[in-house]
């Protein structure tokens, strides 16, 4: 099922009335994921999974359309490298950069050991 998270963080997770059967599962999935990863930082694939256990009506698309959604409203921000420490300690990338970097499927894949980037996020001031 393909969920529209067109109208941005504000509305997925509830700040506007949402619209609808979708939106009000995208307002409570936003909610929870938030919820759950403000904690650390999580790479690409461990967001799409939690949102897969979260939401499992959601299809791959939807769920990065969410995570991108967040990103582009600076909820979420997203950090590289090629190693966790690297990651863990990299300035957060500017959002179109980052919007970039999640939109390929690529992104979102375990990296192989061949030096594909790790992307990580993490909740932002904004995010809490």
């Amino acid at each position: 099922m393909a969920v529209d998270v067109r109208f941005g963080w504000k509305a997925a997770i509830g700040a506007k009335p949402s619209i609808g059967y979708a939106s009000a599962m995208v307002s409570d999935t936003a909610r929870r994921l938030l919820d759950d990863i403000s904690d650390d930082w999580y790479a690409l694939w461990e967001v799409d999974a939690l949102l897969s256990r979260l939401a499992p009506e959601f299809d791959a698309t939807s769920r990065q359309r969410l995570v991108h959604g967040l990103v582009e409203q600076g909820v979420l921000q997203l950090m590289a490298g090629k190693e966790w420490s690297e990651v863990r300690n990299a300035p957060a990338l500017p959002t179109s950069d980052a919007l970039t970097a999640i939109s390929p499927s690529s992104s979102w894949k375990v990296p192989s050991d061949d030096g594909d980037p790790i992307y990580a996020v993490g909740v932002t001031a904004a995010g809490v």
